[in-house]
């Protein structure tokens, strides 16, 4: 039996068309949204004294309508990637 694979790596877009399918919308242009939390502080790699810093958290991933006239470089039209059966 083959081994599976240790991890699975997914572009913006394969994300947003695998959103789409699983919310089994089948029609409009949708895109990919995120949502970030920016915290600073003073951080320290092991050793060397604390430097002020800043970490960027995704806190979520969206998916939105598009506007149909919209030329949105991340978005999809579902009637083409999720067409209704």
């Amino acid at each position: 039996m083959a081994k599976a694979p240790e991890s699975y790596s997914f572009n913006p877009f394969e994300i947003l068309t695998l959103m789409v399918k699983e919310a089994d919308i089948h029609e409009g242009k949708w895109m990919l949204k995120l949502d970030f939390d920016v915290k600073g502080g003073n951080f320290a790699i092991e050793g060397e004294d604390p430097t002020p810093g800043t970490v960027v958290m995704v806190k979520s991933l969206t998916l939105a309508r598009d506007d149909d006239d919209s030329d949105a470089p991340l978005s999809v039209d579902a009637a083409e990637i999720n067409p209704r059966s």
